[in-house]
C-alpha cells in the first residue's frame, strides 16, 4: 500500500479521546477508523496543548509532527489527506485552507458549516 501523509486536525472526543472508552465498540473515533483502514496519522493538531501531548504520548507521533496551529501544520507537513474533527464553526475554514495547501482528500466531521456564507 502506498503511504500518504495524513493529518488529524482535532484530537478531542470524536477525533481521538473516545478510543479509550471501554464501553464503546471500536473503532469509535476518526483516529481509530484511520488505523483500522491502514492509514497512519503522520501529523496532528489541536488547540489544546495538553490534549496534543496526550495524543503524542499515546500514539508515538514525534513532537516535530504535532502542532497547535492548523495553518502551520498545513504549511510544514503538506498533507495529502486531512481529517478534520474540530468544532463545527471551524470546519469550513480548515477545509478550505487544506484544499489551498494541496490536500487531495478531506474527511470532515459534520456539519461542514452552519451557513453557505463564508
Amino acid at each position: 500500500m502506498k503511504k500518504i501523509s495524513t493529518s488529524l486536525i482535532g484530537c478531542g472526543r470524536i477525533g481521538f479521546i473516545l478510543e479509550d472508552d471501554k464501553l464503546r465498540r471500536k473503532p469509535c473515533t476518526h483516529y481509530g477508523g484511520a488505523l483500522a483502514a491502514g492509514i497512519k496519522i503522520t501529523s496532528a493538531c489541536d488547540i489544546n496543548p495538553e490534549r496534543l501531548i496526550k495524543f503524542k504520548e499515546k500514539t508515538g507521533l514525534p513532537e516535530s509532527s504535532c502542532y497547535t496551529n492548523y495553518e502551520e501544520l498545513l504549511q510544514k507537513e503538506n498533507p495529502q489527506l486531512v481529517i478534520i474533527t474540530t468544532w463545527t464553526d471551524s470546519h469550513a475554514a480548515i477545509a478550505l485552507a487544506s484544499i489551498k495547501a494541496g490536500a487531495k482528500i478531506l474527511v470532515l466531521e459534520k456539519p461542514v458549516t452552519y451557513s453557505l456564507k463564508l
